[in-house]
């Protein structure tokens, strides 16, 4: 997580309130952004029957909350602290697993299932 990005994304947070089209702005750039580039990426791989879904949009907020959610939530209550890569990357195969339990396809994906731990 990179330091820099994280004090704009608290500080965009905090003046929300008074630019609100600043935030609006920030959150298309970033956050809603990757949503959309993961929703392309999902519906793509449920065409190809390696993904289960009915809707790509949820399932791409559901993974990006699974895999970044718990780190970036206790970076911005608590401040820019220092987690190691191996602790991140844990953390992300962990939400990696999940996702794959509740939307791998009929086609057995040992391509994907294979990848989770291949950042450790």
């Amino acid at each position: 997580m990179n330091p820099v990005l994280l004090r704009r994304r608290q500080l965009v947070l905090r003046e929300a309130g008074r630019f609100p089209d600043l935030a609006r702005r920030y959150h298309d750039s970033g956050p809603r952004r990757t949503i959309g580039a993961l929703t392309t990426a999902f519906a793509q791989l449920a065409e190809r029957g390696e993904l289960q879904m009915h809707d790509p949009r949820l399932a791409a907020t559901q993974f990006a909350f699974l895999v970044i959610g718990e780190p970036l939530d206790t970076v911005m209550f608590r401040g820019v602290g220092r987690r190691s890569r191996r602790e991140l990357n844990a953390i992300a195969d962990a939400g990696v697993e999940v996702f794959l339990a509740a939307y791998e396809g009929a086609k057995q994906s040992t391509r994907l299932r294979g990848s989770v731990n291949s950042n450790s």
